[in-house]
């Protein structure tokens, strides 16, 4: 297996699967994979975050973001948070093409880990989303209303989860979440899966077609998950 390391990042590229082409339909997904809705972990020094991507180049070069954002609930229930406790990771779309390269790999990982856990005890919320800025459609091939699609529910943004960490609360082992496949669930996992490239009215940006009432994979990351825990660790 060839691992290519950038900032941050790691992306598990599979020789058999490097395409020059797109290869349509394809399903397109995004999983927040660790840490887990409503788990309490023990405080570490560093935390992991681990958002896994499947079939990235589906959507690529098209312009994506990442929203990702961690906050400390009880510093906002206080009204006076600090710098350290409301920290944004995510990846805007200026430069998420330079992160994942030109020919992105079948599976993409982005992992960056936290410090705000260090020797507390809190409950954690992380906000996250992708956000395709331009989104064309069959029948029409108009763009989305000029905002694109973002991967939220209930009207939101975005989708989040909370977590604790305790005295007495599980390490946090990304290799054994992963080899236990946890079910995705709609704040956890978002999916959709393209179906043609077309362009914005009068042909001014291409953009992917697609449908977003899609079921989810589930174990993708397993065969990976030893590799992944090598280089996303907590201490």
């Amino acid at each position: 297996m060839l691992l290519r390391f950038f900032s941050f990042l790691i992306s598990f590229s599979f020789a058999a699967l490097a395409q020059a082409e797109r290869r349509l339909p394809a399903n397109v997904q995004a999983d927040l994979l660790f840490p887990r809705h409503n788990e309490t972990y023990v405080p570490t020094q560093r935390f992991p975050i681990v958002i896994g991507f499947q079939n990235l180049d589906a959507v690529s070069p098209f312009e994506i973001r990442l929203r990702l954002d961690v906050y400390s609930l009880s510093a906002w229930k206080d009204g006076d948070p600090a710098l350290w406790q409301d920290v944004p990771l995510g990846i805007s779309d200026d430069v998420f093409l330079d992160k994942v390269g030109p020919s992105p790999p079948k599976q993409f990982l982005y992992y960056p880990t936290i410090n705000m856990t260090n020797g507390t005890t809190d409950r954690f919320e992380i906000r996250w989303g992708i956000t395709i800025k331009k989104r064309c459609f069959g029948n029409s091939s108009m763009e989305d209303g000029g905002d694109g699609w973002s991967s939220g529910i209930d009207n939101y943004s975005v989708r989040h989860i909370v977590f604790n960490t305790a005295p007495g609360g599980q390490f946090p082992d990304v290799a054994a979440t992963l080899d236990a496949c946890p079910e995705g669930g709609e704040n956890t996992t978002a999916t959709i899966r393209v179906t043609d490239i077309s362009s914005t009215s009068y042909g001014r940006y291409q953009c992917p077609v697609f449908e977003t009432d899609v079921q989810p994979a589930r174990c993708a990351y397993r065969d990976v998950a030893q590799e992944i825990a090598a280089n996303v660790s907590a201490d």
